[in-house]
């Protein structure tokens, strides 16, 4: 369909014009995000912790149970349940690495360390003369080779 036809079958003019507005935002401050992610941490490691609580309370239930009825299901399903429950555990402790890493400042990037290794290629005799004129104290060794 041409520009005509669309004018001729929505019967409108080419020159209509649409006043065209612009909503104005506004610029949203977000508050102290380090604050956000302890308090979120906090809840989520409370969270936690109840439901390992309450998971370990369960998980004495569900022995007794699975010791009266000695159903191969319900050694099942508590074999199911003890893997939740450690995931739970893990999921704690990656919770606390997870924050550790977020709320770290000023970790170094990238921790390079040098060493200079050195090597002498000359004769004892002549790395001794040259401490003493450093006024290096020679090792006990070297001094009862040099007496």
């Amino acid at each position: 369909m041409t520009d005509e036809n669309m004018n001729e079958f929505f019967d409108v003019d080419d020159e209509m014009e649409l006043p065209i507005e612009v909503p104005l935002t506004e610029v949203t401050h977000y508050p102290d995000v380090k604050s956000n992610v302890i308090d979120d941490y906090d809840n989520a490691r409370t969270s936690l912790k109840h439901l390992i609580e309450k998971g370990e309370r369960a998980l004495d239930n569900m022995v007794k149970v699975a010791n009266e009825s000695e159903s191969p299901r319900a050694f099942e399903v508590l074999g199911n349940y003890l893997k939740t429950i450690s995931e739970m555990n893990r999921s704690l402790m990656e919770l606390n690495k997870d924050v550790k890493d977020i709320t770290q400042e000023n970790a170094p990037e990238n921790v390079t360390n040098t060493q200079n290794n050195y090597i002498y290629s000359g004769n004892t005799e002549d790395l001794q003369e040259f401490l003493k004129s450093q006024g290096k104290k020679l090792p006990p060794i070297l001094k009862e080779q040099n007496a």
